[in-house]
């Protein structure tokens, strides 16, 4: 981050902490600095929220205790006593000073610490490995603030459960009925219970977009990625998943939907849905699929319905799968980059293995599927 960039950030948390409002333009300048330095998020968050600053670095690469506790004392003292005046140029200095050390510091950090899933091996034939994904999730309240999900989450009682919606939510959230999106990145996965009890597995790249208590109507969700849904009966408001290309309709019913691409797929293991898109709409029962072929809903049997349940039940499913869609779910799934050497052709595989196993171990697994070799160099995968 240029030390311009640094300076506006933290002049501008310095305002929030100290209770002023921002005007719009400011406003503006803190969310495009926010999406251009992700990173600084949550230290300014938590200045903000607690009135201090919590540096996410190693408090002993440089001295900035001495300035630390003055900022601390300089924001708690002022909220205490308002009438007081207080030298704010100080504290956003102080401000600066603490920001750009704690976000230079930890995007240094960030970038100097080998990842702990990578391990160094002479098993499966290579000489690094790679640890498979876990289950991690970040939630974003819209309009108020964020939780990174590493268990399991009960939004209204605290950890004890999966990310879980009760219907009998706490009167304050039924007021503000917030949205609330999941976010799965590369790497991960994780599975929710929503308010009307219905439930949602969802792959790495993934997010779903949601009300924390659904409307009389209806049950309305939007899906980026893939996800497979189990959903509570309720004949008076149908369940609906919104993609950025169909609309998904049940009642009562299991299905899988990936919309990775622009050719997302519906597949039907239990019950009735409806799908549309640019204004065509199919019925399905059970055992069927549905595929956006350019601007075509094509209906066919559904021969594989293990890849409509291998997000739930945890492992990869290669059936009907040409070598690209089966790299691309690996890629998802060990946050690697992909490196090919070599045409891959189209022609499709069948099996499958756990999603628990080493990349390593997959490589194997691999080669004797395809007869390619697969060589893993720190997070890239070479299929030569």
């Amino acid at each position: 981050m240029i030390n311009q960039d640094r300076i506006v950030l933290a002049e501008l948390a310095a305002s929030l902490a100290k209770g002023q409002t921002l005007t719009k333009s400011e406003e503006e300048q803190l969310n495009q600095l926010l999406i251009k330095y992700p990173e600084s998020r949550d230290i300014i968050l938590n200045m903000i929220e607690d009135q201090q600053v919590v540096l996410d670095f190693n408090p002993q690469l440089t001295n900035v205790e001495q300035e630390w506790n003055e900022f601390h004392h300089l924001i708690r003292d002022s909220i205490q006593e308002e009438r007081k005046v207080y030298p704010w140029k100080r504290i956003i200095s102080i401000a600066a000073l603490l920001l750009s050390i704690g976000i230079g510091s930890a995007i240094w950090w960030k970038n100097n610490q080998e990842p702990n899933y990578l391990i160094k091996t002479n098993q499966f034939g290579q000489h690094t490995d790679i640890l498979p994904g876990t289950s991690f999730a970040k939630l974003e309240v819209i309009g108020e603030r964020s939780y990174e999900l590493k268990e399991s989450f009960n939004f209204n009682e605290g950890v004890h459960g999966e990310l879980s919606y009760s219907q009998n939510l706490k009167s304050e959230e039924k007021d503000k009925n917030k949205i609330h999106r999941l976010n799965i990145p590369k790497r991960s996965y994780y599975s929710l219970v929503l308010s009307d009890g219905s439930k949602v597995w969802l792959n790495s790249e993934s997010e779903l977009e949601y009300l924390a208590s659904f409307s009389t109507k209806e049950r309305r969700v939007k899906l980026k990625g893939e996800g497979y849904f189990e959903i509570a009966k309720d004949p008076k408001r149908p369940f609906i998943v919104e993609t950025n290309l169909m609309e998904v309709r049940a009642v009562g019913t299991a299905f899988s939907v990936k919309s990775y691409t622009d050719e997302p797929k519906v597949i039907l293991t239990e019950g009735k849905i409806e799908v549309t898109s640019n204004k065509s709409k199919i019925a399905l029962v059970a055992g069927q699929k549905v595929e956006l072929l350019g601007t075509h809903l094509q209906m066919d049997k559904s021969e594989n319905e293990e890849e409509a349940l291998a997000i739930k039940e945890g492992y990869f499913n290669f059936n009907e799968k040409n070598i690209q869609e089966i790299l691309d779910d690996i890629r998802r799934w060990y946050g690697v980059d992909l490196v090919v050497k070599r045409p891959l052709g189209a022609k499709k595989y069948m099996g499958g293995i756990d999603r628990n196993v080493t990349l390593g171990e997959l490589c194997v697994l691999l080669k004797k599927l395809t007869n390619f070799d697969y060589v893993i160099e720190d997070e890239k995968l070479i299929i030569q």
